[in-house]
């Protein structure tokens, strides 16, 4: 699904009727994915045909494993735009996750930690 079609079903799911639950993975604890989410919930609001109740709730990993996420990233296919075989090298790959994600993400983790009302949890890691 591609990044707009992604964003309107997120947007038509939180306007839609008896809706208790909307998962959204943005990258979290990226800061980029935190103020991403926000823009999403907020067009969602913004145009709804009437007000809506809508909570959020920030789920954050206890901590981050270098090894086990980049596992899960080097195996991407080329479906994936942050992926060896779409970049053309693992290590053409690892740089751009570094780069953008490890590293922010890291430096982010305790102050997503902090939010009010974030819960912390192992989940990730499993």
């Amino acid at each position: 699904v591609a990044k707009k079609q992604f964003d309107d079903r997120v947007v038509q799911a939180i306007r839609k009727e008896k809706v208790e639950v909307v998962g959204y993975d943005k990258n979290i604890p990226n800061l980029q994915g935190v103020m991403k989410l926000c823009k999403v919930v907020k067009q969602a609001v913004n145009g709804a045909s009437e007000p809506l109740d809508v909570k959020l709730l920030l789920v954050s990993p206890r901590s981050l494993d270098h090894d086990l996420i980049w596992d899960r990233v080097k195996t991407r296919t080329s479906k994936h735009n942050l992926s060896p075989a779409a970049l053309g090298s693992e290590a053409a790959c690892y740089q751009v996750w570094v780069e953008s994600f490890w590293l922010e993400c890291n430096a982010q983790l305790q102050r997503l930690q902090a939010l009010p009302g974030a819960v912390v949890t192992d989940a990730f890691a499993e």
